[in-house]
């Protein structure tokens, strides 16, 4: 984890988080640490809370993740079923919801 990086989680954890990004992310390790730097660098970085959904990696992606400090929340392998029925997305978010609280 790079200083800033660093610096964002420890601000983070004194800040009211005011927005949310949840990225859902299966086999992204080409791309996973290039898109939670660019959240990191954002001016208003210490007010967002990042979630990252993983279903089943089998590359490095879930490493990467918890190397920016975050805690992937892993869920069976396969695809995201919520992109073909809202039903689906809408039991993650309840599921989401009950493991952060």
């Amino acid at each position: 984890m790079t200083e800033a990086e660093t610096e964002n989680e420890q601000s983070a954890s004194t800040s009211i988080v005011v927005a949310s990004v949840i990225i859902r992310a299966k086999d992204e390790e080409r791309d996973i640490g290039r898109t939670l730097s660019a959240l990191a660098s954002q001016t208003i970085a210490s007010a967002v809370e990042t979630i990252v959904v993983d279903s089943g990696s089998s590359d490095s992606t879930v490493e990467i993740v918890r190397g920016f400090g975050i805690e992937p929340i892993e869920i069976s392998g396969g695809h995201f079923p919520m992109a073909e029925d809202p039903e689906a997305l809408a039991d993650l978010l309840d599921r989401l919801a009950r493991e952060l609280t």
